[in-house]
């Protein structure tokens, strides 16, 4: 079994804990939205690990698709995370502890994924800041 599939079931059981909270203190409904796309990009991520070690170093245009593959599965995976982290802080009384970011950075030398997950999980802490003192 590859280590990256070890990997996921424990977080998606860690996710959806968190989640199940969510939705009976919050919003059930938008909570199983929100773990839907979270499984979704976590079924995107099982379906590249097999074209990884089939890729040859030379070959630039599988590389490439490689990497937008990849990118597109960061995209989905943090923009569901960032949806679900503002849901929960919308949802909130005020004064509540600010909706906590349940997600793992991955561990890539593709130094594009990180950084585009760390903007987008960014937006949704500027976001949940300004909302918290609007409020």
């Amino acid at each position: 079994m590859h280590p990256t599939l070890k990997l996921i079931w424990p977080w998606q059981a860690l996710f959806l804990g968190a989640r199940l909270l969510a939705g009976v203190y919050f919003a059930p409904v938008r909570t199983l939205v929100c773990h839907s796309g979270v499984l979704m990009s976590d079924v995107l991520a099982t379906l590249l690990i097999p074209a990884v070690p089939r890729w040859r170093v030379g070959d630039r245009r599988a590389g490439q698709r490689i990497l937008m593959r990849s990118t597109a599965n960061t995209v989905v995976s943090a923009g569901t995370i960032r949806f679900s982290v503002v849901n929960l802080a919308q949802r909130q009384a005020v004064g509540g502890d600010s909706a906590p970011l349940l997600a793992a950075m991955n561990n890539t030398r593709m130094i594009a994924i990180p950084m585009r997950r760390l903007k987008t999980y960014g937006s949704a802490f500027i976001f949940v800041t300004c909302f918290g003192i609007v409020r």
